[in-house]
């Protein structure tokens, strides 16, 4: 498990949630292998540049199952 960015003040305020702005935002094994397997063309596409689009995003959401 890495950090590959933090939460920021305006996602935190776009989101609506409870965190402290400069939580980590993480991603493991089971995370990237999901990518990998379920997201073949974003993975290979994307993948190197993961933080990058952390820290600059076009977009944030929530997933509705579970926010």
């Amino acid at each position: 498990v890495h950090k590959i960015g933090e939460f920021t003040k305006e996602v935190i305020d776009l989101l609506n949630i409870d965190i402290a702005p400069g939580t980590p935002i993480m991603i493991g094994k089971s995370n990237i292998e999901h990518i990998k397997n379920r997201h073949i063309y974003e993975y290979d596409k994307y993948m190197d540049k993961i933080e990058d689009i952390i820290l600059n995003p076009d977009y944030v959401g929530q997933n509705p199952k579970n926010s």
